[in-house]
């Protein structure tokens, strides 16, 4: 497995506006993939357009100068494509996955609407009732769903770009106007600022020349100005959520390091121990098991400057409180690194992540949008060889230096919901 993907062969190469281009030849069947990604999240943002980076995820289908609204979609569609994008603390990316044969007509759309996005009045307007409706549904009228956003406000201090969510504020979207929404689209959507890959059945010569072609307009070459690494963090707070659930959930955070740092690496591998699958610890013990949760789970959140690692779970019946659920949590926590069968655990854990891995590459739009990841954060997309060795070097010993470094509960930051019984 490791060969196999040391053999994945990587090219890349730089536009003279800046643009950064990856190819990965993979000539197996006739599709490609194409992933663009503009180095742009909420973290990019500031109080006044706070929600601005996911609001541009839906205005880059509003149209262009070429092509009106909905003409993107349909054009993929009948070509025998598929498209999507999603927006992150730290980057907004769009995908598209066609018949190799239509990577000229892939190249089209995703430049016509760099270069040729018309940002109306009318457009904003459409978006702005679209976004607001979305954190309505997903965050204030979701069971738990404001999770997210008290976390953001609870771990990091309120002059630092993660203290909220990336669906943003309401109230800032509810007033962005016409010139902030065309300062944004001109500071950050631009080919200095934007990485694309290209995964799939290409021939890399042929493909530099088709991205010359369609996206090396001369453009201003300066990076946009960034917050920098200014992220200021909290820790050892407690927050009851005035929100009404049918039953008591708790939400425990610790902080850790930068999206780099290789302890998130050991962060994802123990979330994999614990919470990967039916299978894992904490299934097995809090909801099969005690039958306290009807639901238990970790994940680590990665972003570039500050990373979280979560732990949650929802009781199972009303006479289940927070409290209970927390203890239980710290239980399976402390418990961890005395297992007498982690070893066995570790290894199981490397044979799942390595099939996950194999999976998840077996196909273009996973392939492209793990290198993207590594373009992005690590600044080399060349480090994707690195990724089995990455996933698959926890031991023992680096768990439990993990568990003395980072999981203090004093520390942490914990969000109870507490249903009224």
């Amino acid at each position: 497995m490791l060969d196999l993907t040391k053999n994945i062969p990587i090219i890349t190469h730089r536009l003279s506006n800046q643009l950064d281009l990856t190819i990965v030849s993979i000539r197996k069947v006739p599709i490609i993939s194409i992933n663009l990604t503009y180095f742009v999240g909420s973290y990019n943002e500031y109080k006044g357009i706070r929600g601005f980076a996911h609001l541009f995820e839906h205005l880059m289908f509003e149209g262009t100068k070429n092509l009106p609204k909905g003409e993107f979609d349909k054009i993929c569609t009948l070509a025998g494509g598929s498209n999507n994008a999603y927006t992150t603390h730290n980057k907004t990316t769009y995908l598209m996955v066609l018949p190799s044969n239509q990577l000229e007509l892939a190249l089209w759309l995703d430049s016509d609407r760099m270069y040729n996005s018309e940002i109306t009045e009318h457009a904003l307007t459409n978006q702005k009732n679209v976004v607001i409706e979305e954190i309505s549904q997903n965050v204030e009228n979701r069971t738990y769903g404001t999770f997210r956003k008290y976390l953001a406000e609870l771990a990091y201090k309120a002059d630092t770009p993660y203290s909220w969510d990336v669906y943003g504020d309401i109230d800032d979207i509810n007033n962005s106007t016409l010139e902030l929404a065309r300062k944004f689209f001109d500071t950050y959507y631009k080919p200095s600022n934007a990485s694309l890959v290209i995964c799939g059945d290409c021939e890399p010569h042929s493909t530099i020349e088709l991205v010359e072609k369609y996206f090396g307009e001369k453009s201003e070459s300066a990076l946009p100005h960034t917050n920098g690494n200014n992220v200021n963090v909290q820790k050892g707070k407690h927050f009851v959520s005035p929100d009404e659930v049918p039953l008591d959930a708790v939400f425990i955070a610790f902080h850790l390091p930068d999206y780099m740092n290789s302890d998130n690496d050991t962060a994802d591998f123990i979330s994999q121990i614990l919470a990967g699958g039916r299978s894992s610890l904490l299934h097995d013990s809090l909801v099969r098991g005690k039958q306290v949760a009807s639901s238990a789970g970790v994940f680590t959140d990665r972003r570039q400057f500050s990373s979280l690692l979560v732990f949650y779970a929802i009781a199972s019946d009303t006479s289940v409180t927070a409290d209970i659920l927390a203890n239980e949590l710290k239980i399976e926590i402390e418990l961890l690194s005395k297992r007498k069968d982690l070893d066995y655990l570790v290894e199981k854990t490397k044979n799942r992540l390595m099939t996950a891995i194999a999976n998840e590459i077996q196909y273009t739009q996973g392939l492209a949008d793990t290198i993207g990841n590594f373009r992005t954060f690590y600044g080399d997309a060349k480090r994707f060889y690195d990724v089995i060795e990455m996933m698959t070097t926890c031991s023992q010993q680096s768990i439990f230096e993990f568990c003395d470094k980072y999981l203090d509960f004093d520390l942490s930051i914990r969000i109870d919901y507490q249903s009224k019984k």
